[in-house]
C-alpha cells in the first residue's frame, strides 16, 4: 500500500473519531430512523476495509494455488533466499 493511501486512511479514521466525540451529535434522520452521522461513516468505512481485507486475502490465495499447481522444476527457478534451504550440488 503506498504511503499516500495509508495517511489518507488514518486522517478519515482520525477524523471520524473527531466527529464522534463532539458534543453535539450531528444525526441523520431516514424514514423514521435518526442515526448519528460518525455511525453510518465509520459503518461504511469499516466495509471498505474489510472489502480490501478479502481482496488480499484472495491474492494471497491465489499467489498459494498457482505456486503449488506449477511449481518450479529446476533449482535455478526458485526466488533468491538468503537461508540455505536448498542442497548444494559439488
Amino acid at each position: 500500500m503506498k504511503k499516500r493511501s495509508v495517511l489518507l486512511w488514518l486522517s478519515l479514521i482520525g477524523g471520524l473519531m473527531l466527529l464522534g466525540n463532539a458534543s453535539p451529535q450531528p444525526q441523520v434522520t431516514m424514514r423514521g430512523l435518526t442515526l448519528p452521522v460518525w455511525q453510518m461513516l465509520m459503518a461504511i468505512v469499516l466495509i471498505m476495509l474489510s472489502g480490501v481485507a478479502l481482496r488480499f486475502i484472495a491474492w494471497q490465495y491465489h499467489e498459494y494455488r498457482t505456486l503449488y499447481n506449477h511449481p518450479p522444476t529446476h533449482w535455478n527457478q526458485w526466488p533468491d533466499d538468503p537461508l540455505p534451504s536448498k542442497p548444494t550440488m559439488r
